[in-house]
C-alpha cells in the first residue's frame, strides 16, 4: 500500500458525494441517457407513436379496440426493439469508466470524513497514516462492469422495457379502455421509460461500486478504525429501508476485529453508504428510528412511504410493525445482495408469530405447506403458491432471483424453462466451490440464524434444510415444466433434497478444509492470494445471503 499524498479538503457527506459521485456521473453518462432519450422523442419512433394514434382516432370511431396484434402496434415495437438494442450498446461502453467514477470517489470521501482537515504530513507527526489501496486490486474486487451478471442485465433492458410497454396495451384491452386512451400510456412509456432504466441502472452501478470500494477503503485503515457505521441521507424521500438502518454500527474493532469490515448493501439508485470513526474521536450520529422517533406526527405522515401508503404509518403507529420490518433482503443478478423496503404485507409477515418447523435464514416463517407433491399442473403450483408465499419452501417459487416463475401476457403464473435450467446450473455450481471449511460453514449458518432471531438446536440440520428448500423448488418445476436436467444435476439436487448437502460437498478429509484448494488444482495454482480468497469469501456469503 502507498501513502495518500492529497491534501484532504472538509465538508459533509452530501457535499462530498455531490461533487465527486455526480460530477462524474454527468461527465460519464448524461451523454448517454440525452442520446436515449433523443432516441425515442425524435424521428422513426416519434413517427411510429404518431401513427399509433392516428390508428387509435380511426378504431375509437369506428368503435373498435387496439388488439396487441394491431399492425401499427407491432410495427412500433419491432423500431423500438431495434432502438433499444443500440441503447444497450451505449449503456455497455459507458459502464466501465462510470464504475470507476464510483471507485475513484469512495477513495477521497473516505479520507475526507475519517480525518477532515488533516495533511498526511500532520498524520505522521501524531504517527498515523492512511493507505490507498493497490487501484488494481481494487478494480478486480469492484468488476460489476466486466461481469456476465452485468451483461445479462444489460441484455435484458431492452427486452424489459418492451415487455413492461406491450404489457400496458394488453392491460388497456383486458380493462376495455378506449384505443386513444391506450395509446396515450403507449407514448408515455415509450417517450420516458428507456431513460428512467437506463438512469436506475447506471446509479445503481456508479453507486455500489462507490459503496464497495469504500469498504475496501477502510478495510487498507483498519488500524485506525473504532467503528464503521451505516448512514442514509434521512430526508422525506429516504425509503423506510434506509431509515430503519441509519446509525447502525456495521463493524466494531472491539467485537469484530476479525472479522473483514462489511459492504453496504443498498437498494436500487439507494444513496446509503458508511463512515469510518477513527479510533479516540467520538461520534454524535443518531439512529434512524431516533430521529424518525423524533419527528413531529405530521411530519412523519410526510414520509414518502408513509404518504403514499397510510396503511404502513397507521401499522407502524400502532405498533403492529417496527421500523426494521421493513428491511427486506433480495438478490440482484448484477450487484448481488441488497435491500429494500418490503410491502406492508411483508413487515406484518416479519413480525408474525406464526411459526413452522425450520425457518429461513431470515427468519420469516409461517403459513400453510399442503402436499406439493400432489400438483400435477402449472395452474395447480400458482393456486399453492399463492396460498403459501410466505412459507420457507414457497418463497423459492416466487425468489425472481431463482427464475422458476413468471408472467405470461396474461398474467397468468407459468414456469420459466430457461430460469429452471439456470438455477439448476447455478445449485450445482456453487455445491462444486464452497470456500470453506465445514465446521465454518455451519458457525455461519448458526450466526446468521441468532442474527435474525432465529433458535437453532441443530446448526448442520438447519443449514442443510435451506438448500433442501431450493432444490425441491427446482426439481418440481422441472418436472411441470418438462425441462430435462442433467444426470449429474439430478443426482446432487436429489441428494439435497433429502437433506444431505453438507456431506455430498464434503466428501473426502481433504474436502473439509474446502474446496479452495481443488479450485486452485483445478487452474494449475497451487495456492490463492490474498485478494482471490477475500473475493471467494465475499462470494460464498453472498450466495448464502441470497438463498431466502
Amino acid at each position: 500500500m502507498v501513502a495518500n499524498r492529497n491534501t484532504p479538503r472538509q465538508g459533509t457527506v452530501t457535499d462530498l458525494i455531490t461533487g465527486l459521485l455526480d460530477r462524474g456521473y454527468n461527465t460519464t453518462v448524461q451523454p448517454v441517457l440525452t442520446s436515449i432519450a433523443s432516441s425515442t422523442n425524435n424521428g422513426l419512433i416519434q413517427r411510429r407513436l404518431q401513427e399509433l394514434e392516428e390508428e387509435a382516432a380511426r378504431l375509437a370511431e369506428a368503435g373498435e379496440r387496439l388488439q396487441p396484434d394491431n399492425a401499427i402496434l407491432r410495427a412500433l415495437m419491432a423500431d423500438m426493439d431495434d432502438t433499444m438494442r443500440a441503447n444497450a450498446r451505449l449503456l455497455d461502453a459507458s459502464a466501465a469508466p462510470l464504475q470507476q467514477t464510483g471507485i475513484d470517489a469512495a477513495g477521497r470521501v473516505q479520507r475526507q470524513l475519517a480525518l477532515p482537515g488533516m495533511t498526511d504530513a500532520q498524520l505522521a507527526r501524531v504517527g498515523l497514516r492512511w493507505n490507498s489501496p493497490d487501484p488494481e486490486a481494487v478494480a478486480r474486487l469492484v468488476n460489476y462492469a466486466q461481469s456476465e451478471g452485468w451483461a445479462a442485465t444489460v441484455g435484458q433492458y431492452g427486452p424489459d422495457v418492451l415487455s413492461i410497454i406491450n404489457n400496458q396495451a394488453i392491460r388497456g384491452v383486458a380493462l376495455g379502455w378506449n384505443p386513444l386512451r391506450t395509446a396515450r400510456e403507449v407514448r408515455r412509456l415509450a417517450e420516458n421509460l428507456p431513460g428512467y432504466q437506463a438512469n436506475n441502472l447506471m446509479r445503481t452501478l456508479q453507486l455500489t461500486s462507490y459503496r464497495d470500494s469504500t469498504a475496501v477503503h477502510q478495510q487498507a485503515n483498519i488500524d485506525l478504525a473504532q467503528q464503521i457505521i451505516r448512514i442514509a441521507a434521512l430526508d422525506t424521500r429516504t425509503c423506510l429501508s434506509c431509515v430503519a438502518q441509519h446509525g447502525a454500527v456495521i463493524w466494531d474493532s472491539e467485537r469484530d476485529v476479525n472479522a473483514p469490515i462489511p459492504r453496504v448493501n443498498d437498494h436500487h439508485s439507494g444513496r446509503c453508504t458508511s463512515v469510518m470513526i477513527v479510533k479516540g474521536r467520538p461520534h454524535n450520529i443518531q439512529t434512524g428510528p431516533e430521529w424518525f422517533d423524533n419527528l413531529p406526527p405530521e411530519r412523519q405522515r410526510q414520509q414518502a412511504s408513509f404518504a403514499k401508503s397510510p396503511g404502513k404509518y397507521d401499522a407502524y403507529t400502532s405498533g403492529q410493525v417496527r421500523l426494521a420490518d421493513f428491511v427486506h433482503p433480495y438478490r440482484d443478478p448484477a450487484f448481488g445482495p441488497m435491500l429494500r423496503e418490503a410491502s406492508l404485507s411483508g413487515a406484518l409477515n416479519t413480525r408474525s408469530t406464526i411459526r413452522q418447523q425450520i425457518p429461513l435464514w431470515t427468519g420469516e416463517r409461517g403459513g400453510q405447506i399442503g402436499d406439493l407433491t400432489s400438483i400435477t399442473t402449472q395452474d395447480g403450483l400458482a393456486e399453492w403458491m399463492l396460498n403459501n408465499e410466505n412459507t420457507a419452501l414457497g418463497k423459492q417459487f416466487w425468489d425472481e432471483t431463482m427464475g422458476l416463475t413468471g408472467y405470461d401476457d396474461n398474467w397468468n403464473l407459468r414456469l420459466q424453462p430457461d430460469g429452471i435450467r439456470s438455477a439448476a446450473k447455478t445449485f450445482v455450481a456453487s455445491s462444486q466451490d464452497i470456500q470453506y471449511s465445514r465446521q465454518y460453514i455451519v458457525d455461519l449458518a448458526s450466526q446468521m440464524a441468532r442474527e435474525n432471531g432465529v433458535s437453532v438446536n441443530n446448526p448442520e440440520e438447519f443449514y442443510n434444510q435451506q438448500f433442501a428448500y431450493q432444490a425441491q423448488a427446482i426439481l418440481k418445476a422441472a418436472d411441470l415444466a418438462n425441462v430435462r436436467l442433467t444426470e449429474p444435476q439430478m443426482r446432487r439436487l436429489n441428494i439435497a433434497l433429502n437433506g444431505q448437502y453438507l456431506d455430498m460437498v464434503y466428501t473426502t478429509d481433504s474436502s473439509e478444509a474446502g474446496s479452495l484448494a481443488n479450485a486452485a488444482r483445478r487452474r494449475g495454482s497451487t495456492r490463492l492470494n490474498a485478494i482471490e480468497l477475500k473475493q471467494a469469501r465475499e462470494n460464498f456469503r453472498d450466495w448464502v445471503q441470497g438463498i431466502d
